[in-house]
């Protein structure tokens, strides 16, 4: 004591509490301090406010469901409104996100999703004091209800074949027999109809705004085509197209094929010009006659 040291030091460290008596218990350096009456209740205190003691916790916790997401409510148990900071953990060690409310003076609730799990649930609060405590914890979310194991309910397999007009079996075999009713369903194809036809619809937009090679490619097969069934039923006044490409063994007679007609039409333009009107007259002339006759042999 003269050199002004502790005998007795006691602060609270993590969750737990730390004591140190610097002296001894046999009176050797405490003096007549061991001789003290309640020298015995001392210690007993010393050594029950280093216990654990489950009524001295900060909070307590209790987890619930709540459409489809975890409700963890904290309570304090001196009812301290001081503002906290809290912060969950997975299993996996990754953060949960979590919205926290106070209900009351010393009530918080704690909203996460609603994942089955083991979680580590950290609270910080400071004191009026400036002090900082961190309060630790775990809790688990269980899995849904569906799950549980709550033995066999015949009661409500026998409630679902009377709905259905179904009825229990009596051997593992009837599982594996026929249906005594093939079951059909109608699907009515006019959905793919209508797809089909906006396809061709946007396909004749592109051709008609793009162009398509090969459309054009058939289109001028198609009139080659036409022009050369005209040219054999056009009549003797019409000048029968020749092919472009001719062998050396034809090319004579395909010359002189061309030098004929060419007299011809040349021989006809002659003719016509030396006529006189009187002549032509004439012509028409028996030209009616002509016609005429014809009539009368179809009558």
């Amino acid at each position: 004591m003269e050199t002004s040291s502790p005998v007795l030091a006691k602060w609270q460290y993590g969750l737990g509490k730390t004591i140190a008596y610097t002296s001894d218990l046999s009176g050797k350096w405490a003096g007549e301090f061991a001789s003290w009456d309640n020298w015995p209740l001392f210690l007993n205190q010393l050594i029950t406010d280093t216990l654990p003691n489950g009524n001295s916790e900060p909070y307590s916790i209790t987890v619930d469901t709540q459409n489809s997401e975890t409700l963890v409510h904290l309570t304090s148990s001196n009812n301290n409104g001081l503002p906290i900071k809290t912060q969950i953990v997975s299993q996996s060690g990754d953060v949960v996100d979590t919205s926290m409310k106070m209900t009351a003076p010393g009530k918080y609730n704690l909203t996460m999703e609603q994942k089955p799990g083991l979680y580590f649930l950290s609270v910080k609060e400071r004191t009026e004091d400036g002090e900082s405590k961190v309060f630790k914890t775990g809790f688990t979310v269980p899995y849904s209800e569906e799950l549980l194991m709550k033995g066999n309910r015949f009661s409500l397999l026998q409630e679902a074949a009377e709905l259905t007009g179904g009825k229990q079996l009596e051997n593992s075999k009837e599982a594996f027999a026929a249906l005594p009713e093939k079951t059909e369903r109608k699907q009515s194809i006019a959905p793919w109809f209508i797809l089909l036809a906006f396809l061709f619809l946007f396909i004749e937009i592109a051709v008609r705004r793009f162009g398509c090679p090969s459309f054009g490619i058939l289109k001028w097969k198609f009139a080659s085509s036409k022009e050369k069934r005209k040219g054999l039923v056009g009549g003797e006044n019409r000048r029968p197209r020749m092919p472009t490409h001719t062998t050396d063994k034809n090319q004579a007679d395909v010359t002189k094929d061309n030098n004929l007609i060419k007299s011809k039409v040349s021989h006809q333009v002659n003719r016509k010009q030396t006529q006189g009107p009187k002549d032509q007259q004439n012509n028409r002339q028996e030209n009616m006659k002509r016609l005429l006759a014809a009539k009368k042999k179809k009558r």
